[in-house]
């Protein structure tokens, strides 16, 4: 299923646990390698893309992590201090929250979709079927 908001209960279990990370950073990046999916079923359904393709590899999920630190970042810096909390965050904490969230989405993934290549480009998914399609959600 493309875009699943079970990943934000791992983003909720991290923030709770660490409260110094980033929520925005941490609860975007966290469902944002799902865009392919959205992309594949609702956008261009015709080409037949993959669900699981190279933005759920940890490879891409770096990129992502940090792309999305340092947009979250940028909008504590420009509108959340401004309009929401007096607080804002740190580049480094942002990017940290972006990239835990990131990678404990691929990972989260890796257990169920056999599909992904988890370092693209290379093929392979060694986490799949490690743990279980119910222990996983």
């Amino acid at each position: 299923m493309p875009f699943t908001p079970f990943h934000w209960g791992f983003a909720l279990l991290c923030w709770s646990l660490f409260i110094i990370l980033d929520p925005f950073s941490l609860f975007v990046a966290s469902v944002i390698p799902d865009i392919e999916g959205i992309i594949a079923i609702f956008i261009l359904p015709q080409m037949h893309l993959p669900l699981h393709g190279p933005l759920h590899s940890y490879t891409l999920a770096i990129v992502l992590g940090v792309l999305t630190g340092i947009s979250s970042f940028v909008f504590w810096r420009i509108l959340g201090k401004k309009y929401f909390f007096t607080h804002a965050y740190s580049i480094k904490v942002s990017i940290a929250s972006g990239l835990i969230g990131t990678i404990s989405h691929i990972t989260l993934d890796a257990f169920i979709y056999p599909e992904m290549s988890l370092f693209w480009p290379q093929q392979g998914n060694f986490l799949y079927g490690k743990i279980g399609y119910f222990e996983t959600y």
